[in-house]
């Protein structure tokens, strides 16, 4: 697989997302984007682990991701549980984190900086729509929409 990731929303009140930064709403989200590649050379296997750090979202009605080679939803995993671990949760926020709440389908994570960050916990086969693309000349990608009917605390 080679190629480029691509990132857009669509929204829920205007047309097509906008590309140009010049022409973006002020209602459109704040999104920040963390890939990692995970490699066991030893095991032979590889993992992409995305996640989104997400502000602003309440024009937002999906958020889409391609990834440039076919993906199927068995291979896709929810890895919010392994945030619940006090070691992975400070790694990951890179300072000392704590669940202040835990509830069915998100926690709520404290920080230093007194920033509160809702975890949600995502299934594949209710909460994405991922979707084959044939790109002329590239061969297959793979489209992932995240649907945000997540219902905030």
């Amino acid at each position: 697989m080679n190629g480029t990731l691509a990132l857009w929303y669509q929204s829920r009140t205007q047309g097509p997302p906008q590309t140009e930064p010049s022409r973006r709403s002020s209602d459109a989200p704040s999104v920040q984007l963390h890939v990692n590649l995970w490699r066991d050379i030893d095991k032979d296997f590889n993992f992409l682990d995305v996640g989104f750090l997400l502000e602003d979202v309440s024009d937002m009605d999906r958020l889409n991701l391609y990834i440039p080679g076919p993906i199927d939803g068995a291979s896709i995993y929810d890895l919010s549980n392994a945030l619940k671990d006090a070691d992975t949760l400070n790694a990951v926020f890179n300072q000392v984190a704590v669940i202040q709440h835990n509830a069915d389908q998100h926690f709520i994570v404290a920080t230093e900086s007194d920033k509160q960050r809702v975890i949600h916990h995502v299934e594949p086969s209710r909460d994405l729509a991922i979707s084959p693309v044939t790109v002329p000349g590239r061969g297959r990608g793979t489209t992932v929409a995240l649907n945000t009917a997540f219902s905030m605390p």
